[in-house]
């Protein structure tokens, strides 16, 4: 029988999975990725190294423990080792820190994706049984108004104001917005459009979003100062970066006007810069359903056929929520009225059809009567020249 251990041992095609080579597995991930699982396994090694009886040794030293381990335990006693010495406790570290158990998944998650990467293989089911994840404290989420907006946007300074109003209006997040360069907007429609690319998606996914009259209007003095292939939000590349700072300097406004209240389980602000989005959502929810909603601000899986509309369809049902996207009491009251109009001008082109529809069907009748008196009329001729025909016939007898 074939020595398939001295054969592993000794083949060039079999390449050892390592820390290494796991990072060379993410470097051809998204960069946002790649910075999300680098800081979720990072905590798991700060843990490692800080716990008691690990004498100061970090992840890879304890994975490195773990493969070993699975080779020489059964699958019981290994449950036992991976669950409860290992995964557990860091669960239990991690509720002691405050973290809800929502985000404990996600850390899990990053952990079992790099576990699995070395060898070790959980299953899922045993994952549910055996986990102990913390609690889920719900809070009520806090449901942003325009009055809220209205109050915030009092006191963010003008340099920053085209961000923020093309924030609310696109149902961007933060990142993506940061993003855009002049070339990637469009002013060839009655809305200045925006290409969201695929490079800066959270889902990988591109997607065309549209600025509000109000925010193209705060937006026109930056375009007109920068060239072409310039980001328009920031002179920053580095996104996350600008990101951070710029919901440091958002929370500060927020403190500045009151609007400073946090989530009773996790300590978090109930405003951020992302409930722009959750507005945004709300109201495309309340004008054209739940789903139109979700697909605006970017979810898969939600309106397909969105994907196959034209940008003037697009547009259509955007103009239709722009009036509850703007600010100023003025603009809403133009933008409304510009709706009212433009439905009131839909509604004429439909009764006009529905009026020519109803012409048609009356010259079809109109045509229908003539043909049958047409009809009645040459079948009484029929009658009276056979009828003729005949008596014809018995003179000549």
């Amino acid at each position: 029988m074939p020595n398939y251990t001295m054969f592993e041992n000794e083949s060039f095609l079999i390449r050892t999975r390592s820390k290494k080579t796991f990072e060379e597995k993410q470097a051809k991930k998204k960069n946002s990725t790649q910075r999300v699982m680098a800081t979720m396994l990072r905590r798991f090694d700060n843990f490692c190294r800080n716990y008691p009886t690990w004498n100061g040794k970090g992840m890879d030293d304890v994975i490195d423990e773990l493969v070993n381990l699975k080779k020489i335990k059964d699958e019981e006693q290994f449950k036992q080792v991976i669950y409860e010495d290992v995964l557990n406790p860091y669960l239990a570290h991690l509720s002691k820190e405050g973290i809800m158990r929502r985000t404990q998944t996600m850390y899990f998650s990053a952990i079992n994706t790099y576990l699995h990467h070395r060898g070790i293989t959980l299953n899922e089911k045993e994952n549910r049984d055996e986990l102990d994840f913390g609690r889920q404290l719900e809070d009520e989420l806090y449901a942003l108004t325009m009055d809220d907006i209205q109050k915030i946007f009092s006191v963010i300074p003008p340099k920053k104001k085209a961000f923020y109003y093309s924030l609310l209006s696109t149902r961007c997040r933060p990142a993506e917005l940061f993003q855009v360069r002049k070339n990637d907007i469009d002013f060839s429609l009655k809305r200045a459009k925006i290409k969201i690319s695929s490079k800066t998606t959270k889902t990988s996914k591109s997607r065309t979003v549209f600025l509000t009259k109000e925010a193209s209007g705060y937006l026109s003095a930056r375009l007109k100062q920068i060239d072409d292939d310039e980001l328009v939000f920031t002179d920053n590349p580095k996104t996350k970066n600008v990101v951070t700072k710029e919901g440091i300097l958002f929370g500060n406004w927020l403190d500045s006007i009151g609007l400073d209240e946090k989530y009773e389980s996790n300590r978090r602000r109930k405003i951020t810069m992302y409930s722009f989005r959750s507005y945004f959502s709300g109201v495309c929810a309340d004008t054209h359903r739940e789903a139109y909603a979700h697909r605006m601000i970017g979810h898969g899986g939600y309106l397909p056929q969105y994907d196959r509309w034209n940008d003037q369809k697009k547009l259509e049902y955007y103009i239709k929520v722009e009036p509850d996207l703007t600010v100023n009491n003025e603009e809403r009251i133009k933008a409304k009225q510009e709706q009212i109009d433009t439905e009131k001008s839909e509604l004429k082109e439909k009764e006009f059809k529905i009026e020519e529809l109803e012409n048609n069907d009356q010259l079809k009748n109109e045509a229908i009567s003539n043909l049958a008196d047409q009809l009645t009329k040459l079948s009484k001729e029929v009658s009276l020249l056979k009828k003729h025909a005949k008596n014809s016939k018995k003179k000549l007898i």
